[in-house]
């Protein structure tokens, strides 16, 4: 598996997002059963106390934390669901997040957007959907988390009306509140690494390059521009991709720069996985335009990514095995040591 030498400092603040199958059960998961009533349980205690890598096992039920150096497992947790979800995905209308930390679910139950606690899948808070319970169409359509994991963010759709809430989840009596409202069909941009935006404006920019030409789509909202979908064609050697290459899912970094990601659907249907076939990162000018781009990987199929807290280190998954690189594209690629079991890549923390 070759990558790159010459990959810029990446910076991701929030956990990627899950892409969700089908509504799922509150059961207990299977630690739930090791406790007495009202006492916290052996795995209560331990799950997510030492920090590492977040894959998820080939199967998609099971959530495992390892060691990024040695592959050593240091926890594991079945999360217990009717449905398996779909796995990793960056960007889009997911009903399905994690808190940055893994310590905590978030799903819809019914239209009601509902927090769990990992690994017992306990229902920690729940809440109505357009917030004053009585409405009968009432609908969300993407939940997240805050960057610091304390508040749960999810968008209510009723009466013609998208709505934006939040509410501190763990805080006892704590109520939704509203952040944004704007009519239904109104853009939404869930993008990781930034608030999520709601309204605004559509955009697009078409430049001549070299031999080929970029084309960007995206949302703007007062001075800000956030891309939804990217079009490079390059023919020029040595320039990057000599084809035609679609991007839309983006990730926005810490230092205003983006990435970018061909994702392929295969499976079709409820049973089709999101792959992440091309990175690239790039940056955007003050008008939304593409001022620079380079390949973050030269290899297609690659299926996830996670960037380390101290953001000196990508992991990436492909074909169930994963790989950590520098960030800085300062050595080569490291193979995580899992043994037999297939992972791919969720998170870092």
């Amino acid at each position: 598996m070759t990558f790159p030498t010459q990959i810029r400092i990446l910076a991701l603040t929030a956990a990627s997002a899950l892409v969700v199958s089908a509504c799922t059960s509150g059961g207990e998961g299977p630690s739930a059963q090791d406790g007495a009533e009202g006492e916290e349980s052996p795995d209560q205690a331990t799950w997510a106390d030492s920090p590492g890598l977040v894959v998820h096992t080939a199967d998609r039920e099971t959530l495992v934390i390892i060691d990024p150096e040695s592959g050593e497992e240091l926890d594991r947790t079945h999360l217990g669901m009717e449905e398996p979800f779909l796995g990793f995905h960056a960007t889009g209308l997911s009903a399905l997040s994690f808190s940055p930390d893994f310590t905590h679910m978030a799903r819809v139950d019914d239209d009601r957007p509902t927090v769990l606690r990992l690994p017992d899948m306990e229902v920690v808070a729940e809440y109505e959907a357009a917030g004053d319970g009585l409405s009968t169409d009432a609908r969300v359509r993407w939940t997240g988390f805050s960057e610091d994991g304390e508040r749960l963010r999810y968008l209510g759709t009723v009466g013609g009306e998208q709505t934006l809430h939040e509410v501190e989840f763990a805080a006892e009596g704590a109520e939704p509140e509203e952040l944004d409202t704007a009519p239904e069909g109104s853009p939404f941009v869930p993008l990781t690494g930034a608030d999520p935006l709601l309204g605004g404006s559509a955009y697009e920019e078409f430049d001549e390059k070299n031999d080929g030409y970029v084309e960007i789509r995206g949302t703007r909202v007062g001075a800000t521009s956030l891309p939804e979908y990217l079009r490079i064609k390059v023919d020029q050697e040595g320039q990057g991709p000599r084809s035609t290459a679609i991007f839309e899912d983006f990730v926005l970094l810490d230092d205003g720069g983006y990435l970018g990601f061909t994702v392929k659907r295969t499976g079709g249907g409820g049973g089709g996985k999101p792959d992440i076939g091309h990175a690239i990162g790039f940056e955007l000018d003050e008008n939304g335009r593409v001022a620079d781009w380079w390949e973050l990987t030269e290899e297609g199929d690659i299926d996830a990514f996670a960037l380390s807290p101290d953001e000196e280190r990508i992991a990436l998954s492909k074909d169930g095995e994963v790989f950590v690189i520098d960030t800085d594209g300062s050595g080569t690629e490291t193979v995580v040591p899992t043994g037999d079991e297939e992972f791919r890549v969720l998170g870092w923390f």
